[in-house]
């Protein structure tokens, strides 16, 4: 009985000297971050995100990119000019960009012409992210996909990724391609979920995608 009592004592020592020492290890803490439409972007509205302990910020494309009502590439310019000036003079760093996502403008579809336009169109708005600056720019692996495709798609992504990145590096960025709404398999009777809807089917994309493309985790 003594010298279980013993051991006893001598092992909460071990612990009591060692669990203080884990706990002592410093990390720094993490950055607090934001998505935000760039048509919501002002200087008075990114101050009072700084003063709330907002650090970095996520713009999304759709007030700049569309399909249906273009702007120009100068008002574009203009727009991002004014977003780069507002972000700067409120201490807030415009992190990332999260890329246009629709059926229309899909990097992953099979019909080649559909394809090669999607690429275009995501290589102008990297041209313009030349002015804004981001660390991290978003890509969304496809739209809903047609049934039994899954297979031509992800060779699609693959190509598609393989040209858009190099321009990707140009800018001093890094490229993530963002997991999809799954779980389920089915949408409809037309349609199956995205690619990257499970992560069994990110890690068959990303064993395929160059070595510095990287995975986002969309909880």
């Amino acid at each position: 009985m003594f010298t279980q009592i013993k051991n006893f004592l001598v092992l909460l020592m071990v612990i009591t000297i060692a669990f203080p020492s884990a706990c002592e290890t410093k990390y720094p803490p993490l950055r607090i971050g934001k998505s935000i439409g760039i048509k919501d972007m002002n200087y008075e509205r990114l101050q009072a995100m700084k003063d709330a302990g907002i650090d970095c910020i996520e713009i999304t494309t759709g007030g700049f990119i569309s399909t249906k009502k273009p702007k120009t590439d100068a008002e574009i310019t203009e727009l991002l000019t004014r977003t780069k000036l507002a972000a700067d003079s409120a201490g807030i760093e415009i992190w990332s960009i999260h890329m246009p996502f629709g059926k229309d403008i899909d990097i992953s579809q099979t019909d080649e012409k559909i394809r090669k336009n999607s690429v275009a169109l995501h290589m102008k708005v990297l041209e313009f992210c030349k002015i804004i600056q981001p660390k991290i720019i978003l890509f969304h692996p496809s739209w809903y996909l047609g049934h039994n495709e899954r297979n031509e798609r992800i060779a699609q992504l693959v190509r598609s990724v393989n040209e858009l990145n190099p321009k990707v590096k140009e800018l001093g960025a890094k490229m993530v391609i963002e997991n999809m709404l799954g779980y389920e398999l089915v949408r409809n009777e037309q349609h199956e979920r995205p690619l990257g809807r499970t992560v069994e089917e990110v890690k068959l994309i990303m064993k395929q995608l160059p070595k510095n493309v990287y995975s986002a985790i969309d909880m």
